[in-house]
């Protein structure tokens, strides 16, 4: 980055946001990041190198003990000393801060880069090999992780790690937890001075590339975060390109599930101990708390968006939600706000963009006032509150939610009526842009039971109905299908599957482009577990499910990646059965939110 001082558009004035853009750039120059001290404390993320396939760990490990004998050294002191020397058949890798030692066969196994360049096996074998552009500090945290250590990603190691990554092409494993990190705390990223230095690893970069994508869980986030890029740009090129002004066009960020996390667990207790709790499993938690208003407030409605979490009240005064936006493992309140909502309207909440919306059907309401019958869908549609930046407020505040009061909402008419059904009646879904009504029971006179209806211009289309009755607890659009996960029927509930077991049922898929249906393998649900999800990760559909376990305090996880051209269609990812003693034995409801960097 440049180090000389501040630096405007030349010729041009910028806009009051632009001028916040541009003190952050100005600080990030100045202090190497904007990063508050809650921000630096809380993206330490942990990586254990005795986690590692028993293939790599068996050759780490060997290699490890090995360099133990050959030195001298104990586990205490193996790696104090900076400047290491040749010995037998180890490389010494020459740095600017220091040396290292290796053996050949090590390097050649994690280190691509050693195994295409050189020869170790030849005449013209090199016993000394000097590095430029990359620090020995950083080059030691990878080699402990395939020796089997402990080490950490954070904020102020992330970039240079990926830098090194990607040069000495260090193998998948590693690699692949390096980028899920990178892209969790991408915004934080952005903060440092870093990422700037090195933009052109993520412009067309392994696995990051931010010409296509900013990884981020808002179109709020995204704007920021393309509008800081431009502006760094710009001041670089001291003028050399025209200075435009920004333009907003609202989407929704089909990318956004691209950032895999960590599980944890809302608990719901009601009576005496009515409160929502946040915790945590495997050893990250903030343990965010809220208790209850009134003593007979219902929870109707839990769904995350993003990294953000939505509990959704009812108590006898009207409806509330509970708020809680989550970066890293930094502790934050639940926000509580009202929601206007009419009393005594039956009505159904959406995850839609960064938000959600209602579907309200007016019927109820209508007969209770006495009204002429007008009973017409209504489309309640919340959005997240536009960010207002301008060169006097902190910089702590940029990726921060901003007027957040969740009043402000858009009301949409239709033009249709669901006749005799409830609501409950659908199972009701959002996805680019169109409401889906599925009808969950068998169809009255001939009527359709599977239609759309577009947000924005708010026309019906009837569409082929599935031939057998759906009723699904989750969806997900993956390749334009989308996949319904059907609820078991109560009679096909049993015992508890065993922990290592694997059972697919007949499921219905819908072929969005050729609008019509289809079967595959779905996982089975058992009857009383159903905080199940299907969601794209890493571009591949996942099925995530939590569930209690019959023994006291314990808590079943299970990730499955969908493989369809294997015969079971399921690859298991992870079957792990955790002890949670911080889980109240009276909660009443258990919901899985994130996942941790590197599942």
């Amino acid at each position: 980055m440049s180090k000389k001082g501040e630096v405007k558009a030349i010729g041009y004035d910028l806009s009051s946001r632009d001028a916040f853009f541009m003190k952050i750039i100005d600080v990030i120059e100045k202090n190497g990041h904007c990063l508050t001290p809650l921000e630096l404390e809380h993206s330490e993320m942990y990586l254990s190198g005795d986690k590692l396939p028993k293939k790599y760990f068996d050759l780490g490990r060997s290699a490890f003990l090995y360099y133990l004998y050959t030195y001298n050294l104990s586990f205490e002191d193996a790696f104090e000393n900076k400047y290491m020397e040749r010995k037998d058949n180890f490389i010494q890798l020459i740095f600017h801060d220091g040396s290292l030692v290796a053996t050949k066969e090590f390097l050649s196994n994690f280190f691509k880069y050693f195994e295409l360049r050189f020869n170790f096996d030849g005449k013209e074998c090199e016993d000394v090999v000097e590095i430029e552009g990359h620090s020995a500090s950083h080059f030691l945290q990878i080699m402990k992780y395939f020796y089997g250590k402990r080490i950490s990603f954070n904020l102020e190691n992330v970039v240079e790690l990926y830098k090194l990554s990607t040069y000495f092409m260090v193998e998948n494993t590693f690699l692949n937890r390096l980028v899920d990190y990178i892209k969790y705390f991408f915004p934080k990223i952005m903060k440092t001075r870093s990422f700037y230095e090195n933009t052109s690893l993520f412009d067309s970069g392994y696995l990051i590339e931010i010409g296509k994508y900013l990884y981020c869980n808002s179109i709020e986030d995204f704007y920021d975060m393309k509008r800081l890029l431009y502006l760094y740009k710009h001041k670089q090129s001291e003028g050399q390109f025209d200075y435009e002004a920004e333009t907003f066009t609202m989407g929704t960020l089909s990318y956004r599930f691209d950032v895999p996390m960590s599980y944890a667990v809302l608990e719901v207790g009601n009576g005496s101990n009515s409160k929502i709790v946040l915790n945590r499993i495997g050893g990250y938690g903030n343990a965010s708390e809220f208790e209850f208003r009134a003593e007979h407030t219902l929870v109707s409605k839990i769904f995350t968006s993003g990294n953000e979490l939505f509990v959704f009240l009812y108590d006898n005064i009207g409806y509330s939600v509970c708020y809680l936006k989550l970066i890293g493992n930094e502790t934050r309140p639940f926000l509580y706000f009202d929601v206007p909502l009419e009393p005594n309207t039956k009505h159904k909440i959406i995850p839609y963009k960064d938000r959600f919306l209602v579907i309200i059907n007016p019927h109820t309401l209508r007969e209770y006032n006495h009204v002429a019958p007008d009973c017409n869908i209504e489309f309640q549609i919340f959005q997240q509150s536009r960010r207002l930046y301008d060169s006097t407020k902190s910089i702590d505040i940029l990726f921060e939610p901003q007027n957040e009061c969740f009043q402000n909402f858009t009301l949409k008419k239709m033009y249709f009526d669901i006749g005799k059904h409830e609501l409950n009646d659908y199972f009701i879904f959002e996805s680019e842009d169109y409401i889906y009504f599925l009808l969950t029971s068998r169809p009255l006179n001939n009527e359709a039971n599977f239609f759309r209806v577009n947000i924005n211009t708010c026309i019906k289309e009837i569409l082929e109905g599935p031939k057998k009755t759906v009723d699904p607890c989750c969806y997900c659009n993956y390749n334009s299908t989308l996949f319904f996960v059907q609820k078991p029927k109560r009679e096909d509930s049993g015992k508890q599957s065993r922990k290592d077991s694997l059972k697919t049922i007949e499921g219905y898929c819908y072929d969005i482009k050729e609008k019509i249906w289809g079967t595959y393998k779905q996982p089975y649900v058992e009857y009383t577990q159903l905080n199940v999800a299907l969601e794209i990760v890493n571009g591949l559909m996942h099925f995530f499910i939590i569930k209690k376990r019959s023994e006291y305090r314990r808590i079943q996880e299970v990730i499955l990646c969908y493989t369809p051209d294997t015969e079971a269609s399921w690859t298991e990812v992870r079957n792990k059965i955790y002890d949670t003693p911080q889980l109240s034995e009276y909660a009443t409801q258990y919901y899985r939110l994130i996942r941790r960097p590197g599942f």
